[in-house]
């Protein structure tokens, strides 16, 4: 039985692990669709705006640079085919190119990879999911579709964007309580309300019993009954959170080995009699009296990936070995930039880094406007009773310069001109929020050149195309990260 504790520590491991990339991927999402008009301004920095009657602006320059680099990968696709690695494999190459043509026609891919390679550009991250499924007529069906980087948390302890080489991947979701149900009959046959997730079958571990933090020290000691009841499920909406924890692990098979080739059997024996008794086997067979081979038994250590899925107090999947042959996970990562810093690993798009002269285009046009708007439209104060009560209120009230025709009077009956002086500020203003344009133009690499601009109009069609060209070496490295994820 599956240790309760356990996968809840696990999780609550990879959630810290992942806790910085989500936060600021969420934000970066903001950026790009604007979050109905609020989306690139601190609450903070909200609130204090309209206190004082200033609008908080979005001026918008980080969606079109992210829509230009999706549609040149767009406007790159190419038809998918599967090329022979060994000399036996035209065949299945043939047969695979026919399969991937057939899915696109049904699941259209290209538009798939497409979002998920969208989804690497705003946020960083990008997931394929790729399964088996029940088809329509009994049979079974490959299913590719794309799984939000918000479901999914990659092992905190990775070095490499290669996810063979992960001891874990996690992914989650809300889900009704009726399609939970359906799901996981046995393990759910009593639950009514999203609030039975968190008591135990009969004789099974309870989450109020469960003492978190002996086996990770990053898990959080304050992580305990409420805080997990609030994650797990959202009684409001009558849904449960399904949690889907892989697990890598290395386990000792044995196999058969031509010493003359060198080539290994496909599949491994847990022990050795099986693995001798498979040799048997073999010389049995008529060819080997025409052509004996010899073969050996060797040791390997090999990984092993197994899936648990739980929701609060209850297991709905006991640790089971992965239903598929490949023994990967079943999820596929797109990274649009993936380093290693020493003691973490970054992943990050192309917005995270426009975020400051995003805010400081918003902040400069906020500021220039609210000057303009606060500055007088002309006007004077005058001495004596050279203007009525009537006009004085109106050049108080307007910034009106009032006529007074016929008068005639001493300079100092003329007190003083309202000062316009701070008008000055908004063509520096102005500069530093064209600076911000510019900046992000390199930061992004969205330059002129990707964008088509021509620096001067005498440029010739081969100038523009060779700087369109060189413009375009600033996204090799992630266009080939999709072709290769």
């Amino acid at each position: 039985m599956s240790d309760l504790a356990y996968l809840h520590e696990v999780y609550q491991a990879m959630q810290s692990g992942n806790r910085t990339f989500m936060q600021a991927a969420k934000e970066s999402m903001y950026f790009y669709t604007g979050g109905y008009g609020t989306g690139q301004w601190d609450s903070s920095d909200i609130s204090k705006l309209r206190a004082e009657g200033r609008p908080p602006l979005q001026l918008n320059i980080i969606l079109p640079k992210v829509n230009l680099v999706t549609g040149i990968e767009r406007q790159g696709r190419t038809s998918y085919r599967a090329r022979p690695v060994e000399m036996n494999d035209d065949n299945e190459a043939k047969l695979i190119t026919s399969l991937l043509y057939h899915l696109e026609n049904n699941q259209s891919l290209n538009n798939v990879f497409s979002r998920v390679f969208k989804d690497g550009v705003i946020t960083g991250r990008g997931w394929v999911d790729l399964c088996v499924e029940a088809g329509e007529y009994f049979d079974s069906k490959i299913s590719i579709r794309r799984e939000s980087w918000m479901n999914v948390l990659m092992d905190p302890e990775a070095t490499t964007p290669d996810c063979s080489q992960w001891g874990r991947l996690a992914r989650t979701k809300l889900i009704s309580i009726s399609k939970a149900k359906n799901m996981f009959p046995d393990a759910l046959r009593d639950v009514k309300n999203a609030e039975d997730i968190q008591e135990s079958l009969i004789g099974e571990e309870s989450l109020t019993g469960i003492q978190l933090g002996d086996k990770y020290k990053n898990v959080d000691p304050n992580y305990g009954f409420k805080r997990m009841e609030a994650y797990n499920m959202d009684a409001h909406r009558k849904k449960i959170r399904i949690i889907e924890l892989w697990e890598r692990e290395y386990e000792k098979e044995f196999y058969l080995v031509n010493p003359q080739t060198g080539r290994f059997s496909q599949e491994g024996f847990k022990t050795k009699r099986k693995a001798n008794e498979a040799i048997r086997s073999i010389m049995e067979r008529p060819e080997m009296e025409v052509a004996p081979v010899e073969l050996n038994v060797v040791s390997k250590s090999v990984p092993k990936t197994y899936v648990t899925v739980f929701a609060g107090a209850r297991v709905l999947q006991e640790k089971t070995p992965n239903p598929y042959k490949h023994n990967q996970f079943p999820l596929i990562p797109f990274f649009y930039t993936f380093e290693d810093s020493g003691d973490n690993v970054e992943t990050f798009g192309m917005v995270e880094n426009l975020k400051d002269p995003q805010r400081e285009k918003n902040k400069r046009r906020s500021q220039a406007l609210d000057i303009i708007n606060r500055s007088p439209k002309g006007g004077g104060i005058f001495t004596g009773n050279k203007v009525t009560a009537d006009q004085m209120n109106r050049a108080s009230a307007n910034g009106e310069w009032i006529g007074i025709p016929g008068f005639k009077g001493r300079i100092s009956d003329f007190m003083s001109q309202w000062s316009n002086q701070h008008t000055a500020l908004v063509p520096t203003i102005a500069s530093f929020e064209q600076r911000s344009d510019f900046d992000a133009k390199e930061i992004s690499g969205a330059t002129d050149p990707m964008m088509g601009i021509a620096t001067s109009s005498t440029e010739s069609g081969l100038a523009a195309q060779t700087r369109i060209r060189q413009g375009m070496n600033t996204l090799m490295e992630q266009m080939e990260n999709l072709v290769t994820c």
